[in-house]
């Protein structure tokens, strides 16, 4: 499918899930940096995906975290011993926000990232975005019949109804009168094949069959021409 990159602007063959060429793709991937919107003052800043604040108002809260902690003290000391929130297994406690066990953190870190991820999308719509971003990218091209251009949409190849019938059924000519020789031929041996394995009994038995069936045919297409005539 013939499409317009998003970024680059420039036309690519690609899939109907796509909305960006190759090229723009493998430079994206290589950094995660992107443009981010602060949840404290709402300034734009580059961040990556799981930066929520600009680095000032980062520089602000961990500055009064800081504070927090030197008037409170720490509420686990590290060394200390907890226990694990998914399994309830004892650990030792080696950083602030540990809230699991060695064993159950990266499934238990995973699940969190995963149901942020579900939220994010479902608040800000994401898939039908992401749908109609990909539609938009589809370039024009020429219908196969008449040549007139238009956007395609699940793969299509013409511009309308009229040319899609107009097209299978040339497809359907041309591929009739490209297997009409050999299928002919492989009816013919199947015919002889089957004419082989017959006795003699069998065989006058089957050429009666075919020759009362060709004068029932004869008759029917007599009486037709007749009705025609009158």
């Amino acid at each position: 499918m013939r499409k317009i990159c998003k970024y680059c602007g420039k036309p690519y063959d690609g899939g109907r899930d796509t909305s960006a060429c190759k090229d723009c793709v493998k430079a994206r991937r290589q950094t995660t940096l992107g443009q981010r919107v602060c949840k404290a003052c709402g300034e734009a800043f580059v961040g990556g995906p799981r930066a929520w604040y600009c680095p000032k108002c980062r520089s602000d809260r961990k500055r009064d975290q800081m504070a927090a902690y030197k008037r409170n003290g720490a509420a686990r000391p590290l060394g200390s011993v907890d226990r694990c929130a998914a399994c309830g297994r004892e650990y030792t406690v080696t950083g602030g926000l540990q809230r699991y066990c060695q064993a159950c953190a990266k499934d238990e870190v995973k699940k969190i990232d995963r149901q942020q991820s579900k939220d994010w999308n479902a608040a800000h719509d994401y898939y039908s975005a992401r749908a109609l971003e990909r539609k938009k990218t589809v370039a024009e091209i020429p219908c196969k019949v008449c040549g007139k251009l238009f956007i395609p949409s699940n793969g299509a190849k013409t511009c309308s109804q009229e040319c899609k019938q107009k097209l299978s059924r040339e497809n359907r000519e041309r591929t009739e009168k490209t297997n009409k020789i050999a299928r002919n031929e492989r009816r013919r041996v199947a015919r002889q094949n089957k004419i082989n394995a017959m006795s003699q009994e069998e065989y006058r038995t089957y050429r009666d069959e075919i020759n009362q069936k060709a004068r029932e045919n004869y008759h029917k297409r007599k009486k037709q021409m007749a009705r025609m005539g009158s």
